[in-house]
């Protein structure tokens, strides 16, 4: 066993004590592809606050591929596994029999809006730092020669911000890859 899988190995470990959930080292690889996933996102935002440099997690394609290889890939995972628990998922016992009609499609429509949610989030979250950096820029050159003060105030805020994109930029990554483990740990 590598050092690799040793660490994956404390996460699950980690994840179980923590949340309670039941056991998850069947599915080591799957939090082998949120950890690939969530650093390859850090390295694409951070890339992105370079200046003229695009941030492909503005994109949706780049957000949906991400987030539908993970649903498309934890779904077969739980499907292989556990058939069964799979589909029972989706069924609410207990309900009277209308009621769990409705309740079945509600849980099956919100299945599928999770890769959804998880694109929009890492994409708006981003669009928005690189809005608000575009008219900071904008303002900057507005007044970069009517004053030195507004200027410096501008230069200032810009600084500012852009640590708070850093972080943001963290934080993005971890909600993806907490989403995850937390989707991973509803249908084991």
């Amino acid at each position: 066993m590598n050092y690799y899988n040793v660490f994956f190995c404390f996460l699950v470990i980690l994840y179980n004590e923590n949340f309670e959930s039941p056991n998850l080292f069947k599915f080591v690889y799957i939090f082998k592809l949120i950890f690939t996933f969530s650093f390859f996102i850090i390295f694409i935002n951070f890339w992105s606050l370079i200046p003229y440099v695009y941030g492909l997690t503005t994109n949706l394609v780049v957000g949906l591929s991400f987030a539908l290889s993970y649903w498309i890939c934890l779904n077969i995972s739980n499907m292989v596994n556990n058939m069964n628990s799979f589909f029972g998922h989706f069924v609410s016992p207990g309900a009277p029999l209308g009621l769990g009609f409705i309740l079945s499609y509600v849980d099956v429509v919100s299945s599928v809006v999770r890769p959804f949610t998880l694109t929009l989030r890492l994409v708006i979250n981003v669009s928005i730092g690189h809005v608000i950096f575009s008219l900071l820029g904008l303002m900057g050159s507005n007044f970069i020669f009517s004053s030195f003060f507004f200027m410096g105030l501008i230069l200032l805020f810009l600084m500012m911000f852009y640590f708070i994109e850093f972080f943001v930029s963290i934080i993005q990554s971890l909600v993806f890859g907490l989403l995850g483990v937390n989707y991973l740990g509803e249908h084991s």
